[in-house]
């Protein structure tokens, strides 16, 4: 599918903007979203405009979260970097107690399995047309879509039961260790 940059859609801006056309609708009513609606006709986005209210959005919230440092925040003491050190110690140690506890994972392994599940999703998916394309002949519209749902959803299932399998399987090397 190639896009149009200058005649955008909702669902297009949404895709690019990794949001939802909800939260298009939100912004262009309440943020000012740019868009063109002419005539009465099809609403439509120019992606430049949207990229740069985009940017400007993004730096408009940093700019809200970064507060400057005030002298009331400021080490005033021996006393006050020791404290800082204490509490910063408590900090590590309660992440390495939720590391240990499964709380938290570390950022290699969350990788490696959403990967690895992302590439057996892509796979299941490209096989199905090979699969069900053949059982489809004859068959009217309501029974194709019947047919491409109970394919979709059992490739669902057996992707989500290996994904379990595979949790269980991590767990067991990680007690191992």
């Amino acid at each position: 599918m190639e896009l149009n940059l200058k005649k955008l859609t909702r669902a297009e801006v949404a895709i690019l903007l990794c949001a939802t056309e909800k939260s298009i609708d939100i912004w262009r009513t309440s943020k000012d979203l740019p868009c063109h609606t002419p005539d009465g006709s099809r609403t439509f986005y120019i992606w430049n405009e949207v990229f740069e209210w985009s940017k400007n959005k993004i730096k408009a919230e940093t700019a809200n979260k970064i507060k400057p440092i005030s002298t009331s925040t400021m080490v005033e003491s021996v006393e006050d970097l020791k404290k800082a050190g204490i509490i910063l110690d408590n900090q590590l140690k309660q992440l390495s107690v939720d590391e240990k506890s499964r709380v938290l994972l570390p950022a290699e392994k969350v990788e490696a399995v959403w990967s690895e599940a992302v590439l057996k999703t892509k796979t299941k998916l490209l096989s199905l047309p090979s699969v069900v394309a053949p059982r489809l002949v004859g068959m009217d519209t309501q029974e194709i879509q019947d047919e491409l749902d109970n394919h979709i959803y059992l490739a669902l299932a057996e992707m989500a039961v290996s994904c379990l399998d595979d949790q269980e399987g991590n767990e067991e090397a990680d007690n191992d260790e």
